[in-house]
């Protein structure tokens, strides 16, 4: 019983000495409380937009008129335009105190946001250290109900910082603007993932052109990447890291497994855009 008590207080020194959060995760402070829209980052974000000037503060005690009807989470959210689909408004922020190895879901809540117009399906890009790593599902900018988005990742560092940036969904030109809110990192037990599978990170996804796999380690691997029926598409050994040409791949999801001589590390799916 010692013992156990022992481990259990070891636990949860380690999950407090390694917690990890966003600062302002609900946009609630946010420049002069008087003004809205603000275009400038939330307090303690970095603006991170490669197009217009930079997000908007959606305030619902101060503007006159909103879309969505309701913030996610308080009364503040995060309006970002859609410039076209390799452009747009966005924010980042850095975060310290992750256990190297560990494994982290990041969540967040995205809507449309059509206050001032906009006609074309969007989605929100992620970024990891400056790297695509993920995005939504398609949604409209009509699409005013909230939907809350996970994307779980490897700590390779006890530093990550992490972007966020709206985009049209497929078109060269368009417009659009999503909302975004709500922001939470979880490790429930600050605990190492068993196995070798925290050592293998896969992106972007989805992915254009080509597929990076990456290891902690200088050991002999091989990705397997096959369709949705099983049918292996591409096959490559490597060596700590590997960057796939996949120009031949037509669009749609991915199933992909890396191993090792002993073992599977990791699997999972991607999206060829």
């Amino acid at each position: 019983m010692k013992k156990l008590y022992s481990l259990i207080l070891l636990m949860l020194s380690y999950a407090t000495t390694h917690a990890q959060s966003f600062q302002n995760p609900s946009l609630e402070s946010w420049g002069p409380s008087t003004t809205c829209p603000v275009n400038t980052a939330p307090d303690n974000w970095t603006n991170f937009s490669n197009t217009g000037v930079g997000p908007d503060k959606g305030d619902f005690l101060i503007c006159p008129s909103t879309i969505p009807t309701h913030a996610s989470d308080g009364h503040v959210y995060a309006r970002m335009l859609a410039g076209n689909n390799i452009s747009g408004e966005g924010m980042s922020q850095t975060i310290s105190g992750f256990c190297v190895g560990c494994e982290y879901t990041l969540t967040f809540d995205y809507a449309g946001s059509n206050l001032w117009g906009g006609t074309d399906d969007i989605r929100f890009h992620i970024f990891k250290d400056g790297l695509r790593v993920d995005s939504t599902p398609d949604f409209h900018s009509t699409d005013t109900a909230w939907t809350t988005f996970y994307y779980s990742f490897n700590a390779t560092s006890s530093t990550h910082t992490f972007g966020f940036r709206c985009y049209t969904a497929h078109h060269p030109f368009g417009g659009g603007s999503g909302g975004i809110d709500n922001f939470r990192i979880t490790n429930p037990t600050g605990i190492k993932s068993p196995g070798s599978n925290a050592d293998v990170d896969v992106f972007p996804n989805p992915f254009q052109n080509i597929l990076t796999i990456k290891t902690n380690h200088s050991s002999e691997y091989e990705i397997t990447l096959c369709d949705m029926i099983g049918r292996p598409v591409l096959q490559q050994s490597f060596s700590n890291s590997v960057t796939l040409n996949t120009e031949a791949l037509a669009k749609g999801i991915y199933i992909y497994e890396v191993k090792n001589k002993n073992e599977v590390l990791k699997k999972g799916k991607v999206v060829s855009d």
